[in-house]
């Protein structure tokens, strides 16, 4: 599988369920040899780490920036810019966004949202 993976969660998120849910699925499938993945995290403040694991990704953009505040909104814009070029550039077959902010959608083909309910799923 060839999976496109943006910024959106890392760019607003240091820590943090989403960013760890994230981070724990990125890892996993680059892992595995027949994943193709392609990880666009912009500039972010995210302290997971995923950086340290850019030779096992087909594409890698990312540079952690300060956390200053009000400049959400800035960097959110900037990274939608670049991401353009980034996912224009790149081979993939699933894009799987992070959040779902409106101005990444002009990149999804076919748009699927999936909810899990880990709390039915686990009840027996």
């Amino acid at each position: 599988m060839d999976i496109l993976y943006d910024h959106q969660i890392f760019s607003t998120q240091k820590y943090g369920g989403i960013s760890r849910y994230y981070y724990e699925l990125i890892t996993r499938l680059s892992g595995q040899p027949e994943n193709n993945v392609s990880l666009f995290l912009g500039f972010n403040i995210n302290e997971y780490g995923l950086e340290q694991y850019r030779h096992r990704y087909k594409r890698f953009f990312g540079l952690k920036r300060p956390v200053i505040s009000r400049t959400v909104k800035l960097f959110l814009l900037l990274n939608d810019i670049l991401f353009s070029g980034f996912a224009e550039k790149s081979c993939y077959s699933i894009y799987h966004q992070t959040y779902y902010y409106k101005s990444i959608r002009k990149f999804i083909i076919l748009h699927f949202i999936i909810i899990i309910d880990f709390k039915s799923f686990f009840e027996y």
